[in-house]
């Protein structure tokens, strides 16, 4: 066997399923809707530029929880109810099916100070050019970092804690 590091075959994975996701879905929907329905967009090139920084630091924050969730195989012996939770999470509190500023106030502050708004909201936000956004950049930004920080160090520490817990049977 080489020395595979897992981690990095997960973000691979998750870079050809979103690159995926881009190429067969978003361009031709996008195509389709400007064509078919005569949509316009008007986006500046540093519109453009904030929503693909905002948009990276999503993809990595995503990055981070599936590898958590993905590092609990090695605690638990099913983790699909973990997978179910996440997704349902992130139909409810992500913004992506119902925004943010329909919630109530003490709603939004909870949902806030978890990743998941994080991961669709604020970069269609930023994409939309909204005057509603809920944070200025430079907040938006410290956010990022620190949800990066937190799920980067706890999805990290449980691969390493299971790697260590491993036992490989046969040969």
């Amino acid at each position: 066997m080489k020395p595979y590091s897992l981690p990095l075959i997960y973000l691979s994975d998750i870079i050809g399923n979103s690159l995926f996701q881009l190429f067969a879905r978003s361009i031709p929907l996008l195509f389709f809707c400007i064509v078919i329905f005569d949509i316009h967009f008007k986006i500046t090139f540093n519109q453009f530029l904030i929503f693909l920084l905002f948009y990276l630091l999503s993809f990595f924050l995503y990055y981070f929880i599936s590898l958590f969730i993905s590092s609990l195989s090695f605690f638990f012996v099913e983790i699909f109810p973990f997978w179910i939770l996440y997704f349902a999470m992130i139909t409810l509190l992500s913004g992506a099916i119902i925004p943010i500023d329909f919630f109530p106030k003490e709603l939004q502050t909870i949902v806030l100070n978890t990743p998941f708004p994080y991961l669709f909201y604020f970069p269609t936000m930023i994409l939309l050019k909204s005057d509603n956004i809920i944070f200025n950049y430079h907040e938006l930004s410290l956010r990022y970092i620190q949800n990066m920080l937190f799920l980067g160090f706890l999805s990290i520490t449980v691969y390493k804690f299971g790697i260590k817990r491993l036992t490989v049977a046969g040969g």
